[in-house]
């Protein structure tokens, strides 16, 4: 054997001893032999164009029968300490030896003035099952650029807007729908859109694209769809509780139903746009427990109150239930309940308000004592909101809620 030593210390060096029963391999990690009989140097060949911090590494072989040595691990197969360099979008196809060696001992390489990117010309690809190796040898990298998944607005194309991309690692790995930070995305002059949350492979938008995606050789063209504006994207009723709560635009992307379902009356300062979709089932319950009372002052209907930046349009709202039970238990009806308010959308709008296009349906029932409320002027009671008339409230527009019914009982 033949001595080679104060090699780059700092370069990780690996043993594998070979035995007359087999091949046992020695991830050497601590210890440094100092002793070896061929060394194998892995390059990265990255060339002029591409950059990355991939130093090369170095594997020391020992060959006790002189026939050559199996070269079984290599950066990134089987072993933490002997770890692969991560060059940003690209991958190891696989190992080759060089091309070509010039009488100096260097490898031919493809020449920037011949339109070359200073890579070594690869040769014959190293097979680490088969290949045995007898001398000093370096193996060449191929760096291949790594599949990508691009998403385009399908508003404008393929040539248009590129709304975000996906780095593929290499072919056969797959990705799982994007979600948060790798989810498309799209500012205009610092104006915000809202992904619609759906993926296609055409620029119609008419064939889904599906995840999981296995990348092949090339890159990969989504298409997904915007809205101008920041919205909540709502489906369900919890989404829908859940959204007015946080004062979210509300964008419906299909009807929803509250039956047998909680239904959370709150105050709204957003905008929700309908989408032509109706809300249904929905039953506010201010009776027996929840009657209200001069310790318990409420605002009654789908909203308790339209704020000054509130805009509902589009939608309809049907089978709507409220059932409210007033008490007077301590003075008169005029003082008692003086700001207190009824009405199915809304129990009280704001100036700035904004309702068009909508239509309501459904019941509100009142116990007796309401309705002397109502006649002392004590408590606003209209089938919208209380206290308003299209007539003299302009910003009520094409809004249809003569399917409300008014029922009190004795």
């Amino acid at each position: 054997m033949r001595a080679k030593q104060n090699f780059k210390i700092k370069l990780l060096i690996c043993c594998l001893t070979m035995l007359l029963m087999g091949t046992l391999l020695v991830a050497c990690n601590e210890y440094v032999p100092d002793h070896y009989d061929h060394l194998v140097t892995f390059c990265y060949n990255l060339g002029d164009d591409i950059s990355g911090n991939a130093p090369d590494v170095y594997l020391g072989l020992l060959d006790p029968d002189g026939k050559g040595s199996l070269v079984s691990i290599r950066p990134g197969y089987n072993s933490s300490t002997f770890s692969e360099a991560s060059i940003s979008g690209y991958y190891i196809e696989g190992w080759y030896e060089a091309a070509e060696i010039d009488e100096n001992g260097e490898p031919k390489r493809n020449e920037k003035k011949d339109g070359g990117d200073g890579r070594v010309v690869l040769g014959k690809k190293f097979d680490f099952t088969t290949d045995r190796v007898d001398h000093d040898i370096t193996l060449y990298a191929n760096l291949v650029k790594s599949p990508r998944m691009y998403f385009w607005d399908a508003s404008t194309g393929k040539k248009g807007e590129k709304v975000g991309e996906i780095d593929g690692r290499r072919p056969g790995e797959s990705r799982s729908k994007p979600s948060g930070s790798l989810a498309p995305q799209k500012v205009v002059d610092g104006e915000p859109y809202t992904f619609m949350g759906e993926y296609y492979a055409d620029e119609e938008c008419t064939e889904p694209f599906n995840f999981p995606y296995e990348f092949q050789d090339g890159d990969v063209d989504v298409y997904c769809k915007f809205i101008k504006g920041e919205w909540a994207l709502v489906d369900d009723p919890n989404d829908f509780n859940n959204a007015v709560s946080g004062g979210q635009n509300i964008y419906l992307m299909n009807d929803i139903d509250f039956t047998g379902q909680m239904f959370i009356s709150q105050i709204y300062n957003g905008e929700l746009n309908g989408n032509g979709y109706t809300v249904r089932g929905v039953a506010l319950n201010y009776a027996d427990r929840s009657a209200i009372t001069t310790r318990t002052q409420r605002k009654v209907g789908v909203f308790q109150v339209l704020m000054g930046r509130a805009y509902v349009h589009d939608v309809t709202f049907e089978d709507v239930t409220i059932n409210v039970e007033l008490r007077n238990i301590s003075q008169g009806a005029k003082e008692v309940f003086q700001d207190a308010g009824i009405g199915s959308l809304a129990a009280e709008a704001w100036e700035g308000a904004r309702v068009e296009n909508v239509k309501i349906s459904g019941t509100i029932t009142c116990n007796e004592y309401t309705r002397q409320c109502v006649e002392y002027d004590s408590i606003a009671l209209h089938p919208f909101i209380p206290g308003l008339k299209d007539a003299d409230y302009d910003k009520i527009v094409n809004c249809d809620y003569s399917g409300v019914k008014v029922i009190y009982l004795s």
